[in-house]
């Protein structure tokens, strides 16, 4: 990615190496006009890609808006709450949520639309100050493109007669029971409870046609879970921030002194704490699961071992995609730096699960530790560095003795199988999305860094 030298999409040398058609870079010369005259942006970059390349407006660091674009189309992309999307939903354009480094709307097909038209919903979209209420408003709007999307939770009463036929003539007729317990109860039900009770609360209803959201949103059951974890995540940390600001009313004199007024503005921040508490409790009923019958020890044991606040149901469901569980750096979480120590327990049960039986479990548990620690000040660390602390661990006569009995190894070959085992481990947990691994120049030379995922949450917070 660079800066563009002459902060302008004129300057930028995607226009001068791609050359979009003309339609398309007057468009993005009004729009960009238009994120100037609204103070949107202070930092522009650009980057090549296929098949679009991506102009980024930047304010304070944070992306705000991102414009991809090609020679006969473009997107555009609006990151945060302070979006209001229902000014869109009249355009001729289709629409994706997309959650990366924070909630972000993808606008696309925009060529199609006139510039003048998009200008006006992006005005009309912007939130002067954006805030709680914004935020579960923005919320309540991503689950509802989902219910309308999502084929799981819109099952046709002919896809149920076909399933019934299938299942009849191959004699199952336990499964056709269970697909009649099904039927009576609507997969969506809890999700259309949840809508109507806030669409009232928050005073906010808007109708969003399925035919104009990207198939990409057509998710299944794990991955819906997971993504609204995530966005409980989101909520929770915004919430903090709001409590975190109130010691600011220490600091305003002339509201210390009018005790009505300080107290009718705690009522008020009391009120809007409980309010966004309720609506964090309620996405909680919105996780459908399958029901399956399990041995009483097998519940018990899955109930003791969930952690508290895991943000991925890695443990206990198989996600349908590594795409599933969603990618998040330190970050994306944690404001500034704070202590994170490994909950024991935690990776223990990751391993496990990585492990599935396997002889590597304790490999598994040496490999984690090592790449959590060691990331826990920048939020990565090197392979070189991992390497090296994973091969010292078995210098001690005791661990290698294991390793040789476990792995069926003699001495002599001990390092070469630990190192194939190091590889083997770090790509299992590459596929897994538990780490990523890039190459970067770090200290003058190319190294390859791994970044752990904390939205697997194998860590306590002091």
């Amino acid at each position: 990615m660079s800066v563009l030298s002459g902060s302008s999409y004129q300057s930028s040398q995607i226009k001068k190496m791609i050359n979009p058609n003309h339609n398309i870079s007057h468009s993005v010369e009004v729009l960009e006009r238009l994120f100037t005259e609204c103070n949107l942006f202070d930092e522009i970059r650009e980057s090549f890609g296929s098949p679009f390349n991506h102009i980024f407006y930047k304010k304070d660091g944070e992306e705000v808006i991102v414009i991809g674009l090609n020679k006969s189309n473009y997107y555009m992309k609006l990151s945060g709450y302070k979006w209001n999307l229902a000014h869109f939903l009249s355009l001729p354009i289709e629409i994706e949520f997309v959650m990366e480094k924070t909630l972000s709307w993808k606008l696309m097909n925009l060529g199609n639309v006139e510039t003048s038209q998009i200008g006006k919903a992006m005005k009309l979209s912007m939130e002067s100050s954006p805030n709680l209420q914004h935020l579960m408003k923005y919320i309540l709007l991503i689950i509802r493109a989902y219910v309308s999307k999502a084929s799981f939770l819109n099952e046709s009463a002919d896809q149920l007669k076909e399933l019934v036929l299938e299942h009849f003539w191959k004699g199952e007729l336990s499964v056709i029971s269970q697909l009649y317990e099904k039927s009576t109860q609507s997969k969506s039900e809890q999700y259309n409870q949840f809508i109507n009770k806030w669409e009232e609360r928050l005073s906010y209803s808007t109708e969003i046609d399925a035919d104009q959201l990207s198939s990409a949103m057509d998710i299944g059951t794990t991955e819906l879970n997971n993504l609204i974890k995530t966005i409980q995540v989101y909520l929770n940390q915004s919430l903090n921030k709001y409590i975190h600001s109130i010691k600011n009313l220490w600091f305003e004199e002339e509201l210390l002194q009018d005790e009505g007024k300080f107290l009718d503005t705690v009522d008020e921040i009391r009120s809007m704490i409980l309010f966004t508490k309720e609506f964090h409790k309620d996405m909680d009923g919105l996780f459908y699961e399958e029901k399956t019958e399990r041995k009483p020890m097998e519940d018990e044991s899955m109930n003791e071992a969930e952690p508290e606040m895991g943000l991925s149901a890695f443990l206990y469901q198989h996600p349908n995609s590594i795409q599933s569980i969603r990618f998040l750096t330190k970050s994306d979480i944690f404001e500034g730096d704070p202590t994170l120590n490994i909950n024991e327990k935690s990776l223990d049960q990751l391993a496990s699960y990585i492990a599935n039986g396997n002889k590597n479990k304790k490999e598994y548990m040496n490999l984690l530790r090592i790449i959590f620690n060691k990331s826990n000040t920048r939020g990565f660390t090197v392979k070189s560095i991992v390497k090296t602390f994973f091969m010292s661990k078995y210098d001690n006569e005791m661990e290698r003795k294991d390793f040789e009995q476990r792995h069926d190894v003699k001495r002599l070959f001990v390092k070469s199988t630990l190192e194939n085992v190091f590889e083997t481990l770090k790509d299992k947990l590459k596929e897994l999305n538990i780490i990523k691994e890039e190459l970067s120049i770090l200290n003058s030379k190319q190294q390859e860094k791994i970044s752990f995922n904390y939205n697997y949450q194998i860590y306590d917070h002091d």
